[in-house]
């Protein structure tokens, strides 16, 4: 019994040694993927504030706007891909209870959505020429089709709010 409670605690403590450069390389990865998402949001605020030729007193007004928008669309897709999981599971295997309920789903989503960006217009018309607003929307377009087209180059991961095409 003596021997077997030393190999345990052997293996056990190699386990527990092994395991710390996974843990760490796992916590740099996760950085990594932090900066990179960073990294990438500082270059579409560069990309659009040439592209829209915004000065800098435009731009102390409309970035607050600006993100405010990206952080609510965000939080409504994900809401949204969370009550659609059961489309994972196929269209045919639902009830037609749940087909009605995701079908009111996605409309009350893309509903969501309509409001959410004529809210973002008002606002961003408030505070940037509504030409301005345009190039914007332009160079956003832009962004996500370079970005896009250089991570697939690379064959790097796609981040997954530009999966879905939409814009971020």
């Amino acid at each position: 019994m003596f021997p077997f409670r030393t190999s345990t605690r052997l293996v056990a403590w190699v386990l527990v040694l092994s395991l710390g450069p996974v843990r760490a390389v796992w916590a740099q990865n996760q950085g990594f993927m932090q900066d990179r998402g960073q990294r990438i949001e500082d270059l579409r605020k560069q990309f659009i504030r040439e592209r829209a030729g915004l000065t800098p007193e435009e731009e102390k007004a409309f970035w607050p706007v600006y993100f405010d928008f990206q952080e609510a669309t965000k939080r409504l897709r994900l809401d949204t891909r969370s009550k659609t999981l059961v489309l994972d599971r196929g269209v045919d295997n639902l009830t037609d209870a749940q087909v009605n309920e995701l079908v009111q789903t996605i409309a009350d989503q893309k509903q969501k959505e309509a409001t959410l960006y004529a809210d973002y217009i008002a606002k961003a018309k408030k505070v940037i020429p509504p030409r301005k607003l345009i190039k914007v929307y332009m160079a956003e377009r832009e962004f996500v089709r370079v970005v896009l087209q250089r991570l697939r180059e690379r064959g790097q991961p796609i981040p997954p709010e530009l999966q879905d095409g939409n814009e971020p």
